[in-house]
């Protein structure tokens, strides 16, 4: 004799929840996967933060008839490795948490713990401070009810807003025919962002993806990421007013968020500014035994009043000093002959 049931779609979950603790099957539930169907009373929360600032890990256990109020709720975090760390727990009937024996105290100065119950649910989130590229991963809170093992996964994604990129090329020289390598750097953000070179001729309305783009060098700092972008143009006459911009999919016309250089066929290499050395000019002659030339003051000033005014002090002390011979000679002469 068949026998046959009649289920009806709200029974559903209660039919999936019962087998699932007939056969010991672990209840693993993430956060992006829940559903009106899903029976895990256990519900952990991604979170977002920039480096330096906060996030919190949000777990939440219901509670009630169905655990009789005993849990044990623990916090590990998933390695790249994949192997797994017990980061602190809280036991049964104690509102104070209890840290791993491996979590050296600076981490823990970091992480705060944060406990709320409620008479239908319990919650015991991580509130991270300081938040760092290598906090970024996958975090798990693990329940211990009667029922069972309950799991629910959550993941701290930092972020970082992408720097303007900056062409290197400080211009495009004027040629005929001829190719030129067209180089762009930002650092593109977390999640990184495409960066790509784009033009737009001009008479064009917008702007089109060049071809060819040479593959992203990157550089990294952490888990920041510096991308360089090349790309190698041709150039000739009919490429006067054409607008090269390098920036990012989707955002290129975001002020702040893009670079851009235009060709216009007449641009030159920049000039070194000249420099202009005056000439050093000579002293003025100063004193009674200077001679004025019959130019001003202003005038000795130049360079060819200042050589004037040098060789006017020169003569003159040279006549001085031949004056000042014949002179001594004569005394001495005169003086001499009284002696007789």
């Amino acid at each position: 004799m068949a026998l046959t049931f009649k289920c009806d779609l709200v029974m559903i979950p209660a039919v999936i929840f019962f087998l699932a603790m007939l056969t010991s099957v672990e209840v693993v539930v993430t956060s992006n996967d829940m559903s009106y169907y899903d029976p895990s009373p256990l519900t952990a929360h991604d979170a977002s933060a920039g480096i330096d600032q906060s996030a919190t890990l949000r777990c939440q256990l219901r509670t009630g008839a169905h655990n009789r109020g005993w849990y044990v709720i623990t916090w590990q975090r998933i390695n790249a490795d994949g192997n797994r760390t017990s980061l602190v727990n809280l036991p049964f009937r104690q509102k104070i948490p209890e840290w791993s024996k491996d979590i050296p105290p600076s981490l823990q100065s970091r992480i705060q713990p944060v406990i709320t119950v409620q008479p239908n649910h319990v919650e015991f989130n991580l509130h991270i401070r300081n938040v760092s590229c290598a906090d970024e991963g996958q975090f798990r809170c693990i329940a211990i009810t009667p029922q069972g093992e309950i799991i629910s996964t959550a993941e701290l994604n930092v972020v970082a807003e992408p720097t303007k990129p900056d062409i290197i090329n400080t211009y495009i020289p004027k040629m005929e025919h001829g190719m030129i390598t067209l180089e762009c750097k930002a650092n593109t953000g977390l999640p990184p962002r495409m960066l790509l070179w784009y033009y737009k001729e001009q008479e064009a309305d917008y702007f089109s993806i060049l071809n060819d783009q040479n593959d992203i060098v990157e550089e990294t700092d952490g888990c920041l990421v510096l991308s360089t972008r090349t790309v190698d143009v041709i150039i000739s006459a009919q490429s006067r007013g054409t607008r090269f911009r390098c920036g990012y999919r989707g955002y290129i016309q975001k002020p702040g968020l893009y670079d851009e250089i235009v060709y216009s066929h007449e641009e030159t290499a920049p000039q070194m500014g000249e420099v202009r050395v005056e000439p050093k000019l000579a002293s003025p002659c100063e004193g009674p035994m200077c001679q004025n030339d019959g130019n001003s003051s202003q005038d000795n000033q130049k360079p060819n009043g200042g050589a004037t005014s040098s060789m006017t002090c020169t003569n003159q002390a040279l006549y001085l000093l031949v004056t000042s011979f014949y002179v001594t000679h004569f005394f001495i002469g005169l003086f001499g002959s009284c002696d007789h």
